[in-house]
């Protein structure tokens, strides 16, 4: 039979074998959002939702989040008069959301290490998804910028 690991041996300081559900903690999300944009914060916050068996939200977070994207993304196409830190404020405030968002519905990094069933996403896992979300999210925004010219006809984005 092959070599099995005892249920009560942990390489996570002590942790019992059973904490197999990994989560987002609150920073790790504003991370994601400061990073990566809405897009990489629904993802997270979609995985929580769905590892924590809250199909509800993690549908809606999925809605929102590409909306909120939409509106990231195509900002500068839409606000033309608007100033020019409104990308970073809207980051901002992204951010902050998903940190209360996080705080209300989730759980908090002391209750995912104080829980036998729950386990803290690494730095690597963020790290990853952050840059694969960031990829992905500035494809999208591309495609928007391409769509909105072909059909509006802009030839020229900086001219405000």
């Amino acid at each position: 039979a092959p070599y099995s690991t005892p249920a009560s041996f942990s390489a996570d300081r002590g942790r019992s074998a059973k904490a197999t559900v990994k989560l987002y903690t609150p920073l790790q999300l504003a991370i994601f959002s400061a990073a990566s944009g809405a897009f990489g914060l629904a993802f997270a916050l979609w995985t929580n939702y769905r590892s924590l068996g809250k199909v509800t939200e993690s549908r809606l977070t999925v809605l929102a989040g590409v909306m909120v994207g939409l509106l990231q993304c195509s900002e500068a196409l839409l606000f033309k008069t608007a100033p020019p830190g409104l990308g970073a404020l809207i980051v901002v405030g992204l951010t902050i959301a998903g940190m209360l968002i996080a705080h209300r519905t989730q759980l908090s990094k002391k209750q995912i290490a104080q829980s036998e069933l729950y386990a803290c996403r690494s730095a690597l896992s963020v790290t990853m998804w952050c840059a694969v979300w960031l990829v992905a999210s500035m494809i999208f925004a591309l495609c928007v910028i391409v769509a909105w010219q072909k059909v509006f006809g802009y030839s020229s984005l900086t001219s405000r």
